[in-house]
């Protein structure tokens, strides 16, 4: 079909196709310069789009070629004027399949340059989808041209059985040319989505790093560093307990000086247990999974450990009924050898738990006591609906 300027469509969408072809190429001298350099330095073409269109323009000469000579050949032979036409309309396909082949390694070449080396998932997708669509028009030259073949092979005596030949032979070595082509895009392919691996796990170590980081920040003990604490002797104690960050866990537990102080670990609490009274007082070292470390004293005393003091950190004044609450306590020292208790005045009121954990249970005031050998501390709570 022929436009009002007598063009027939498909000229002018060969038209088209060079002309976005030409708007591509200066798309690529004016951003991908940095990355595709001539200077034959593999680094620059990591992606290997220069040897691509390399192998590119090779096919296109020697489909090219292929489809000149066949044409001539063709005609010149005087056979029928409808095989004619079919095999030069279909070499005529494949030139221009080939053609749009260009506009898609151009497209693949402005796409890694504009990734700087960085393939997200979002450029990989369409590095993808790019190859695809060539592959699939690489595809269609090698069908036309393989749809030629037997109607070049059955012209009869028109052509002498040694040209059928040369010209079978240089339609087979342009289909190789095509497959060549087709396998270097599969590489481009290949190496996009190394790339796009390499990237993930880059992020991946990082975003590993930032959380190692943040769970070394995050860890602590109830005791703090430097600071000396009472062990009595003979008794074991476990009340040191760990704050972990996320995936961290509580790795070692040395003593620096066993024979004195015996440390250990259970779940994220550590245990003490003092085997020999003395004035020196012995460093313990904890180390977690992530590398944190956190050091504090023990000394070992003949009499039991007293209570000295009672802190409860919050101190609810009024609570609804049906509401629950966990005291925060801190008993100095943390390893007292005196047991803790906690009782309500009013259980009908509020109760609480050997933990701390308070629950109001009607309209009232009820005042609860925290007792560790001679030191109380008292917490009045209102209860109300």
């Amino acid at each position: 079909m022929r436009n009002k300027r007598g063009m027939t469509a498909g000229r002018a969408f060969s038209l088209r196709s060079s002309f976005l072809a030409m708007l591509l190429a200066c798309a690529l001298v004016l951003q991908a310069a940095p990355v595709f350099a001539a200077d034959g330095d593999t680094g620059s073409d990591p992606y290997g789009i220069m040897r691509l269109e390399e192998l590119w323009s090779e096919a296109k000469t020697a489909v090219g070629s292929a489809v000149d000579l066949v044409v001539a050949r063709v005609k010149a032979s005087g056979i029928a004027e409808a095989v004619a036409g079919a095999i030069e309309e279909k070499l005529g396909e494949a030139k221009e399949k080939l053609n749009d082949v260009k506009i898609k390694i151009d497209l693949l070449k402005l796409l890694v340059s504009q990734a700087g080396g960085v393939i997200s998932d979002a450029v990989r997708t369409r590095i993808a989808e790019e190859v695809k669509e060539a592959k699939s028009k690489l595809e269609s030259v090698k069908l036309a041209i393989e749809l030629v073949k037997p109607m070049i092979e059955n012209v009869g005596g028109r052509i002498e059985d040694t040209v059928k030949e040369k010209l079978l032979e240089t339609l087979g070595e342009a289909k190789k040319k095509i497959e060549d082509v087709a396998k270097e895009i599969k590489k481009v392919e290949e190496k996009a989505a190394a790339a796009q691996k390499e990237e993930q796990e880059k992020a991946e170590a990082a975003k590993q790093e930032a959380a190692k980081k943040a769970a070394v920040e995050a860890f602590s003990l109830n005791v703090k560093k430097n600071a000396t604490v009472p062990v009595q002797k003979g008794k074991k104690v476990a009340k040191i307990v760990a704050t972990l960050g996320a995936g961290d866990a509580l790795d070692k537990v040395v003593s620096s000086d066993s024979k004195i102080v015996k440390a250990g670990k259970s779940g994220k609490k550590i245990w003490l247990k003092g085997l020999k009274v003395s004035k020196k007082a012995v460093v313990i070292t904890v180390t977690t999974k992530y590398g944190a470390t956190w050091k504090f004293k023990v000394k070992v005393q003949k009499k039991p450990v007293k209570t000295k003091k009672i802190v409860i950190r919050n101190k609810p004044k009024t609570m609804k009924v049906g509401k629950k609450i966990n005291l925060k306590l801190e008993i100095t020292p943390i390893t007292t050898s005196q047991a803790t208790k906690i009782i309500s005045s009013d259980k009908k009121v509020a109760t609480v738990t050997k933990t701390g954990t308070v629950k109001a249970k009607k309209r009232g005031t009820a005042t609860i006591t925290v007792k560790s050998g001679k030191v109380k501390k008292k917490l009045t709570i209102k209860i109300t609906k």
